[in-house]
């Protein structure tokens, strides 16, 4: 989950990537607290995880050097980012295996709490 701090960094991160077109948010503490808030609920929305997101401004700095991002062009970087490591993943076999692992603890979690016993992974 992004929270308030993980926005403002992602912010920091636009700001140092693009220092003459980003918003001067430092210049208007309250404004920056707000902003921060709307952004950290859009990228939530997308359940998008920071370090992604923080890559995706690097990625569009070098893409597009001449503005600064809106906040909907990060999410559409970061879950392309998201994607890519995805389709790697399930390229390679011990990371598939901990994928499917984790999607088995799911199910088994949300069968426990409709008091239901599952005996291995579901296929």
């Amino acid at each position: 989950m992004i929270t308030r701090s993980d926005a403002l960094d992602i912010m920091t991160a636009v700001i140092a990537a693009h220092p003459r077109t980003a918003p001067r948010w430092h210049d208007d503490p309250d404004a920056a607290r707000a902003t921060a808030d709307i952004w950290a609920k859009m990228f939530n929305r997308h359940n998008l995880a920071a370090p992604d997101i923080l890559e995706a401004v690097i990625v569009r700095a070098a893409d597009t050097p001449q503005t600064a991002p809106e906040p909907g062009e990060l999410v559409a970087a970061a879950r392309q980012i998201r994607q890519d490591r995805a389709s790697r993943e399930q390229g390679d076999r011990d990371q598939r295996a901990l994928h499917e692992a984790k999607i088995d603890r799911k199910i088994a979690n949300f069968a426990g709490n409709f008091g239901m016993e599952i005996d291995g992974p579901i296929r």
